[in-house]
């Protein structure tokens, strides 16, 4: 596991046959904190998340019993103040029977996804459940932007039978939602800046976060993804390692 913040800061997670070292490096490179788990006792890391200003992480661990999952999100206070806390722990918040696989900073709060749910916990002063949606179908794919977040959803989950009226929907990070969509087909769903793409098979299409169309790119070949660029009229397609740039070649 690996990430990076806006001031260069990163955080690398070292696996170890039975143990885990988290690594939060500056961005010279010196090693600001270090801290080493068990996976027997704390879990295994499965995301980690660093805010803007290098303040705050946040840990996402899966435990697993033998007879019950628990993920566990611990808040890190890697300020001054935060020397005086236990592991500089600010708090942590656990779900029973979720895997948790995503985190994402958003201001004073983190935003989770996880398998059956998503929602923010407070990452400035307990690590409190801020709100939180439990959801009633798979997420097939999740795209996280900056302001915005963009779901697929897929089956029901257990106790489910209908599909979803609408299996894209996109999300601000309070979990209010910015549209919603009925799209036949769908298989591809990705988010670049203020663009969300999907695709269904060669078409691929390019969305405001809410909802209003942008453009129309019918492939000749496969793709394995598409980037949209600020400028509307740049697009990247790859295919097999390569990188094909497109300009204009779309229809509004």
């Amino acid at each position: 596991l690996h990430c990076v913040n806006e001031q260069g800061a990163s955080v690398v997670v070292l696996d170890g046959s039975e143990s885990h070292d988290v690594k939060l490096y500056s961005r010279e490179g010196a090693t600001l904190m270090q801290r080493h788990t068990y996976a027997e006792a704390d879990g295994i890391p499965v995301a980690i998340a660093l805010n803007a200003d290098g303040s705050r992480m946040a840990t996402a661990y899966i435990h697993y019993t033998g007879t019950k999952i628990q993920s566990i999100i611990t808040i890190f206070d890697l300020t001054e103040s935060g020397s005086a806390l236990v592991d500089r722990i600010v708090g942590s918040a656990a779900f029973e029977d979720c895997v948790i696989a995503d985190l994402k900073f958003d201001g004073d709060l983190c935003f989770f996804a996880g398998s059956d749910r998503f929602g923010a916990v407070d990452a400035k002063r307990t690590c409190e459940i801020v709100w939180e949606k439990n959801l009633e179908y798979q997420m097939e794919t999740l795209a996280l932007s900056d302001e915005y977040f963009a779901v697929r959803y897929g089956e029901g989950l257990a106790g489910t039978v209908a599909a979803a009226e609408n299996n894209v929907v996109v999300y601000d990070y309070t979990g209010d939602v910015l549209c919603s969509k009925s799209l036949e087909g769908v298989s591809y769903l990705d988010a670049w800046g203020d663009t969300i793409i999907y695709g269904s098979g060669r078409s691929y299409y390019g969305i405001s976060p809410e909802g209003s169309p942008k453009w129309q790119f019918d492939a000749i070949e496969d793709y394995s993804g598409l980037v949209a660029f600020e400028n509307e009229d740049l697009v990247a397609a790859i295919r097999n390692g390569e990188i094909c740039y497109f300009d204009r070649p779309f229809c509004h």
